[in-house]
């Protein structure tokens, strides 16, 4: 009988991480299949209250101690970061095929790559960079400017994608002083009590299947949330992490069952592009950072 406890962490972190890219594109499939009635700031609302939940009922309850922070300004900027990319990743959900957003915003690692080069140090070669130029031109051939088929709303994945990588930068520094479940919380907290701000002016009563569909959302981002921190717990980042790509497969077949969108040529290879150089990058990353 299969027993999840007896696999190795490494494996156990990577079925996490593979049900929380799943769950992730559950949330997708119900903002864009809510978008057309509502308003994204409300469904990021949504989003966070899955969240909130989670980090109240976990960290709050069984780590008190993550209720502390010594770097409140940078707590709030990064959620605000995040929150930012949240909110924009969501508004090109709503307009954009969900195989094309999905993709889109996968170029966040490259985008991190030169970030961290400018804020943290990190070395910065021509392999990262030809890294880089493949990824960014995978985006260019989804998004394609200046084409008759041009989608402005494409973009605003690659905000997001942007959002995610400052997001990531100011983790990063944060983890040298402050525990994973005290950059949770402050997420969490922080992201719900701005966007419960910014709902009410874009709030729409919902009737009762949509209020389910909401439900159902808040309770994916809990569990991809929770999923991913579980993993970075008893994996090694460098294992998981490329299996957050299988979000890609998920959203292409979420949006060919469910909305009827056949991505062309064009979106084939650009999402090929960014994987192959996402994976390239990590590749030079986990050779530089050997394992512990």
């Amino acid at each position: 009988m299969f027993s999840f406890s007896r696999l190795s962490p490494n494996s156990q972190g990577i079925i996490m991480i593979i049900f929380a890219a799943f769950f992730w594109t559950c949330i997708d499939v119900v903002v864009k299949a809510l978008s057309g009635d509502y308003h994204a700031a409300q469904l990021v609302w949504v989003r966070y209250a899955g969240q909130a939940a989670i980090a109240v009922s976990v960290v709050w309850i069984r780590h008190p101690g993550a209720m502390r922070t010594n770097n409140l300004p940078l707590q709030v900027f990064r959620a605000l970061m995040l929150l930012f990319a949240t909110l924009t990743y969501f508004i090109g959900l709503g307009n954009v095929e969900l195989a094309v957003a999905a993709a889109v915003v996968q170029v966040n690692p490259l985008i991190i790559v030169i970030a961290a080069y400018f804020l943290l140090d990190e070395s910065l070669g021509w392999k990262k960079l030809l890294g880089v130029g493949i990824g960014l031109l995978g985006a260019v051939a989804i998004i394609r400017p200046g084409a008759s088929v041009f989608n402005p709303y494409a973009f605003f994945p690659l905000a997001a994608a942007a959002g995610y990588a400052g997001y990531t930068i100011l983790t990063r520094h944060l983890s040298k002083s402050e525990s994973v479940w005290t950059n949770f919380l402050y997420t969490s907290i922080i992201g719900v009590g701005f966007s419960a701000v910014l709902a009410p002016f874009f709030w729409t009563t919902p009737n009762l299947p949509d209020l389910g569909l909401m439900l159902l959302a808040a309770l994916f981002g809990a569990c991809g949330q929770y999923l991913v921190v579980r993993a970075l717990f008893v994996a090694e980042a460098s294992v998981v992490s490329p299996f957050t790509y299988i979000s890609l497969v998920f959203a292409a077949i979420f949006g060919i069952v469910l909305f009827g969108e056949f991505p062309d040529i064009w979106t084939y290879a650009g999402s090929a592009m960014i994987v192959i150089s996402g994976l390239y990058i990590w590749r030079i990353e986990s050779k530089r950072r050997p394992s512990h």
